[in-house]
């Protein structure tokens, strides 16, 4: 009888302590970066995302061929977390500006590099026109000197289609040069066999 409740005490024990955990907000690494490293980090040409950095690195010895046309796809389907991130710019847009600062800084000639985003899931409300974003969130679009400087690269964004009609988005909600494709999935095969290297873009 004593080893019983001794056995449910220890379980009741665990369970407590994993709920504990799993409540705590796991930090992005975009936090982390702002707080070790951002004081290093230079920005060579998107600069209006902070966690969009890159860190110099002395002695590198992997270097890019200034000669390729780099292809890059990315996809990019991180929401926001909180109500309280609707102030920020969205992580998988950040993540984007990154691996372009990465590639300028390494020194790839921005003429050399093509990107294609493909949007989906969460991310998509990022996408919504400035009047639509702040009847929805009581703010200012913070995405948008963002994508300034990304269309003038310029990069190509195209939303899933599935991802709006599940969602109830409406093509005019969108900013207007977003590409709207039946389904991620289309863009994700037909740029990949046009030699796109494919990156699923990751913020945790």
């Amino acid at each position: 009888m004593k080893r019983s409740i001794l056995f449910v005490l220890v379980i009741v024990l665990i369970n407590t302590s994993s709920w504990g955990q799993s409540a705590s907000p796991k930090p992005s690494r975009f936090k982390s970066f702002q707080t070790h490293v951002a004081s290093k980090a230079i920005y060579p040409l998107i600069k209006s995302s902070r966690y969009s950095g890159v860190v110099p690195v002395p002695n590198v010895d992997e270097l890019p061929d200034p000669n390729m046309q780099y292809k890059l796809l990315m996809d990019v389907s991180t929401g926001m977390k909180d109500s309280a991130s609707a102030n920020e710019i969205n992580d998988g847009l950040a993540e984007v500006a990154r691996a372009i600062n990465t590639h300028i800084a390494a020194g790839v000639p921005k003429n050399k590099i093509d990107v294609i985003v493909v949007v989906h899931g969460g991310a998509m409300k990022a996408f919504y026109t400035n009047a639509v974003y702040k009847s929805q969130y009581h703010v200012d679009n913070p995405n948008m000197a963002l994508f300034d400087e990304l269309l003038a690269l310029p990069v190509k964004f195209v939303a899933c289609g599935q991802s709006i009609s599940f969602q109830n988005i409406t093509k005019g909600q969108l900013v207007p040069w977003m590409k709207i494709a039946l389904s991620a999935q289309i863009p994700i095969s037909t740029y990949q066999l046009k030699g796109f290297v494919y990156k699923k873009v990751e913020t945790e």
